[in-house]
């Protein structure tokens, strides 16, 4: 046979072999991508899985800035205050349930007012129970009111120094689902709600996770002096705040692990401070010029991020 014979042969047979393996490839491709779509859409379940003795440690970084109208002034008084720390959350007990005791306290913090270094109270070492949805059923208040603007620190942490910082869904999901919960701020009156939604599934490190969007509404109603200190009790320069807050934020939960890899967050809170009640705690009709020109209105923003420590 000729070479020339012989090569046309060697084309034609590979020629239909490629021909015979395109339908083949396509087949699986089309098999493979229908399978990934299938998945994508297959309801997850969100639960946290505790694991007795593990230490969760979560590098935080908390920016706020409070603005304070100054009378007579074109522009406000703005106070920029930063802190860095770390977060711990070590498993301290199994409970049934899916339930677990948590010790959830702060170490190497450091604080920043102005750009200046300030001593600044850090939360107490405190012992949560949650299950495996993230609710905390004990205590009863996650955070105490603190001092001055701390004392609604719990209103714009919407990452949530104790825990996973948000309520998973009760039953699995899939991506695009929303699911809604009930949000309440240890110290201040008023019944807020979160809308949350998976939006996708994202790799982070060597961890499969969910993709979590959040937006919290909450109105604010509390009692507090010219300072901005949350108050228990009433006395001459008491004061009633009201307002509200809006926290958005998006999480990454590793859904084989149960447990939180990072968060982002922006907080905004606008509030009203009218003063309402006497020295001798009698409740006032209108107030007087003095308290109305001090402390009036405030606005509050904060950036916060947490990332697991690897």
């Amino acid at each position: 046979m000729p070479l020339s014979d012989s090569a046309e042969n060697v084309q034609h047979r590979l020629k239909r072999r490629i021909g015979a393996l395109i339908p083949t490839g396509l087949l699986i491709f089309g098999v493979s991508f229908q399978l990934l779509a299938q998945s994508s859409n297959h309801p997850i379940p969100l639960r946290l899985k505790f694991v007795l003795g593990d230490l969760n440690k979560y590098k935080t970084t908390m920016r706020m800035v409070v603005s304070i109208p100054i009378p007579g002034q074109p522009t406000p008084s703005n106070m920029e205050t930063v802190t860095d720390m770390t977060l711990l959350q070590e498993t301290k007990k199994i409970l049934p349930g899916g339930k677990a005791e948590v010790l959830a306290s702060v170490s190497q913090q450091t604080t920043t007012r102005n750009g200046a270094p300030i001593d600044a109270p850090t939360m107490d070492p405190t012992l949560y129970t949650f299950d495996s949805q993230g609710k905390i059923t004990a205590p009863k208040e996650a955070v105490q009111p603190g001092v001055g603007i701390g004392g609604i620190s719990s209103l714009l942490n919407g990452t949530g120094t104790s825990g996973v910082g948000i309520l998973l869904p009760s039953k699995p999901i899939t991506i695009g689902q929303h699911w809604t919960y009930p949000v309440k701020a240890p110290g201040i009156s008023g019944n807020g709600t979160a809308n949350a939604s998976l939006v996708k599934l994202e790799t982070i490190g060597r961890y499969k996770t969910a993709r979590i969007h959040s937006v919290v509404k909450l109105p604010i109603h509390f009692l507090a002096n010219q300072s901005g200190e949350v108050l228990t009790a009433l006395n001459k320069d008491t004061v009633e705040a009201f307002g509200s807050g809006t926290i958005t934020t998006d999480y990454n939960f590793a859904i084989a692990e149960g447990k939180l890899i990072r968060s982002s967050g922006l907080s905004a809170i606008t509030m009203k401070f009218n003063p309402k009640f006497s020295s001798n705690g009698k409740k006032i009709a209108k107030p007087s010029p003095a308290l109305n020109s001090v402390l009036l209105n405030i606005t509050i923003k904060m950036q916060m991020g947490m990332n697991l420590i690897e």
